[in-house]
């Protein structure tokens, strides 16, 4: 019962993050929306019930799950590029650097 509400609540923080989203780029600048976005789809990948506690196999929950966990997953893939890039400036060619 728990997970149930726990899936619920990590989509709504989504949906949220969405509008606050688009309320964004279409209207005027807001730095309370600058605000909620990030911490909106932090909290949703942070609630959401991890794959090993979930005790039933449904397609509907698995494609929610890669959609809530997309921009999680972008921000850190984007500052591990970062992070790779940043360490072969600075190592020369042979990829040594910073640790």
């Amino acid at each position: 019962m728990s997970d149930i509400i726990r899936e619920v609540i990590a989509t709504v923080l989504f949906i949220i993050a969405l509008v606050a989203s688009y309320i964004l780029f279409t209207d005027n600048f807001n730095l309370l929306f600058c605000a909620l976005i990030p911490f909106c789809f932090l909290s949703a990948y942070l609630i959401w019930p991890r794959r090993e506690n979930q005790g039933k196999d449904s397609t509907v929950l698995d494609v929610i799950y890669t959609i809530i966990s997309f921009p999680v997953d972008c921000v850190v893939r984007v500052s591990r590029l970062l992070y790779r890039f940043l360490s072969f400036m600075a190592g020369g060619k042979d990829g040594g650097g910073f640790d």
